[in-house]
């Protein structure tokens, strides 16, 4: 069959957006220990038979035993071989018409569906004679789970039909990315069904749907819908508030009458009402969404009279990083307070049973900036009237705590090194509350590695006993690198007994910006002017792959007009320090990986899923891989330098001789 040219193309798409957290919201199907793509999902190419299958097979295994949803996508050529309604994918090695050498996906899927452990299997389809994926329902009924299982496939065609140009897959991916407007907060397979049906590819497409396990009341879903995300359909209660609550009230048999506002009075209601509804998990999760949205109401309503003027995109921005769940969705929307406080408390850890301890936290998070705020007595009562004052107390211990881990830093340079090279000294300082408390030079036991770690481990022993004679803890050392020194040296693992990244949070900076030629007085602005940016909502890294990093001068153009508040490298290139020097000049963060190998999907994924919780989030992978190399997370894989505005600030007081 011939060469299908947009293949890898539509597949990359579709396959970013699934793994999009405000969108598919995906991780990588396959587990660590696959070969040979640990931890990824995308296979491109001239596969064979065998690779597909197995695969599969461990993208399956892996999702049931963690009780997930699986998603499968398959696109390229199929056919069903004579009379037959089976469809068979074709591989690198397989002939139109003949079975051997393909593979059968109605087996395939059959097979998944009635995996023990799988939580539901979702399949999008794109191949010629797409229906005969369908699975074997006599054998889903018959199998070892005896039919409890769910299963919705998205196909692209009628057995025997075409499909023409990857259709079904670039129209779904273009779909996911905008959203369905007036549809609920989360995608499903009729849902997109409906909303492709003006496309090109609308009138061939089929689903398929099995729902045979009544323990699972949420409904299959493809993705999260992008475009309800904005705006409000009322004074109270926000549109993705709305549609969890109606989803939920429509799985049970008792429903209540509904109202246009759903004001906190209203919600706490229908809560008690729904507590007293025979026990099953429809009844169950109903309750926990009223419970959860009665909270975000109340706290809402709370917080625009306690700290009005505490509700700005820049402090919400914090307050959500400092507070957010690792998994929950990466909050982007943050226009309306009580949006916000509905997605908090819709994602909430497990374990804490509720999202109390969470929006505690957000709330105590917002009036850290004043903290008088903390003993005022109507943080009590508002935690009183969402039954929440162990929780509320909790977050003020931890705000305090918080508070008091960020009030020492100490900060050391190697910027007085000569030609960007290891320094013959070391200039160290000690930040007090943002005010210089004492200064030092450290002279190296020689101008080379070893001499600059055990001066700066010196350095710190120092900041240790004098942050003991304050009683204050030292938990942060920022260490100023030169250009050369970047790529090959890594600050947080000098030998201090432990490497010094188990106990500190070692944080790398640029040094050049601390004393920039005359030529590059103004590498500080612009590097906040980029901060602003992010601050503002815009899109916080943009990657570059290897021919973008190639084309230095293209780089430098782009940068110049603007281009990239950060920026993170897909590959590290042979020669890095001009292109380190070109990149840190304009941009204030800059993230590349630390292995040989260029970084895959996943590892963009988890960076963009935690990018609100950088770089702390950074420095814990660290400690994580270092502890439990199997079980780390993947932006374990890129080192940083991140000079934030704190950094900007000490730079500006040194090149006014105030530090």
């Amino acid at each position: 069959m011939p060469t299908l040219e947009t293949l890898a193309e539509a597949a990359h798409g579709l396959h970013t957006t699934l793994l999009d957290p405000e969108r598919g919201a995906c991780v990588p199907a396959l587990p660590s220990t696959h070969r040979p793509l640990p931890g990824g999902s995308i296979r491109v190419g001239a596969l064979t038979a065998d690779e597909v299958r197995t695969d599969v097979r461990a993208a399956v295994r892996h999702a049931g035993t963690e009780g997930a949803v699986l998603v499968l996508a398959l696109m390229g050529h199929g056919f069903s071989p004579g009379d037959g309604s089976d469809l068979y994918l074709m591989v690198g090695d397989s002939r139109e018409g003949e079975s051997i050498g393909a593979v059968n996906v109605s087996q395939l899927l059959t097979d998944a569906a009635d995996h023990v452990g799988l939580a539901g299997l979702i399949g999008i389809i794109d191949t010629c004679s797409a229906a005969g994926a369908v699975p074997a329902i006599g054998r889903i009924v018959t199998g070892q789970r005896s039919g409890r299982t769910r299963c919705g496939l998205l196909m692209a065609s009628g057995v025997g039909q075409n499909a023409y140009d990857l259709r079904l897959t670039a129209d779904i991916t273009d779909l996911l990315r905008s959203g369905v407007d007036d549809a609920p907060a989360v995608l499903e397979l009729q849902t997109v069904r409906s909303a492709l049906g003006s496309k090109p590819s609308g009138p061939s497409i089929s689903v398929f749907e099995f729902g045979g396990d009544p323990s699972t009341p949420q409904p299959l879903w493809l993705s999260r819908n992008y475009g309800h995300q904005a705006g409000r359909a009322s004074a109270y209660l926000g549109r993705a508030g709305r549609a969890e609550l109606d989803q939920a009230l429509a799985a049970i048999d008792d429903q209540p009458a509904m109202t246009s506002r759903w004001t906190p009075e209203e919600l706490a209601s229908l809560r008690e009402r729904l507590s007293q509804l025979p026990l099953s998990p429809q009844a169950v999760r109903a309750q926990q969404v009223a419970d959860s949205l009665f909270i975000a109401a109340q706290t809402a309503r709370f917080l625009q009279e306690w700290i009005p003027g505490a509700i700005e995109t820049d402090r919400l921005r914090r307050a959500v990083a400092l507070t957010a769940a690792p998994q929950a969705p990466r909050v982007t929307a943050l226009d309306d307070v009580s949006d916000v406080l509905e997605r908090l408390a819709l994602s909430y850890p497990a374990r804490d049973g509720s999202c109390r301890s969470q929006i505690c936290r957000f709330v105590v998070a917002l009036a850290l900036d004043d903290v008088q705020n903390l003993n005022d007595p109507l943080l009590r009562t508002w935690a009183l009237s969402i039954t929440a004052l162990k929780q509320v107390n909790d977050a003020v211990a931890w705000a305090n705590r918080l508070n008091s881990e960020r009030r020492l830093r100490l900060v050391v340079s190697l910027h007085a090194s000569i030609g960007g090279t290891w320094p013959e000294l070391i200039e160290t300082w000690l930040v007090l509350d943002g005010e210089i408390h004492s200064k030092e030079r450290l002279q190296c036991a020689g101008p080379d590695r070893s001499g600059v770690e055990l001066a700066i481990a010196r350095a710190v022993d120092k900041a240790e006993r004098v942050a003991a004679s304050m009683r204050l803890p030292l938990r942060q050392v920022d260490v100023a690198v030169p250009t050369q020194l970047l790529a090959d040296w890594r600050p947080e693992q000098i030998k201090r007994g432990e490497w010094l990244g188990v106990r500190f949070d070692v944080v790398t900076r640029w040094a050049e910006r601390l004393s920039p030629p005359d030529a590059m007085q103004w590498v500080v602005t612009s590097a906040e002017g980029r901060l602003a940016r992010m601050a503002n909502g815009e899109m916080p890294v943009q990657w570059l792959d290897i021919g973008e990093i190639a084309d230095l001068v293209g780089l430098e153009e782009r940068l110049t007009g603007g281009a990239y508040p950060a920026v993170a490298l897909s590959a590290t290139p042979a020669e890095k320090a001009r292109l380190f020097s070109l990149l840190l000049a304009y941009v204030p963060v800059m993230l590349w990986p630390c292995t040989v190998a260029p970084l895959d999907a996943g590892s963009r994924l988890a960076l963009t899923h935690c990018w609100d919780r950088m770089p702390a989030e950074l420095l814990a992978a660290y400690r994580d891989r270092w502890r439990n190399p199997e079980q780390s997370s993947l932006i374990a894989d890129l080192r940083a330098v991140w000079d934030d505005q704190e950094w900007l600030d000490f730079c500006k007081s040194y090149q006014f001789g105030k530090a």
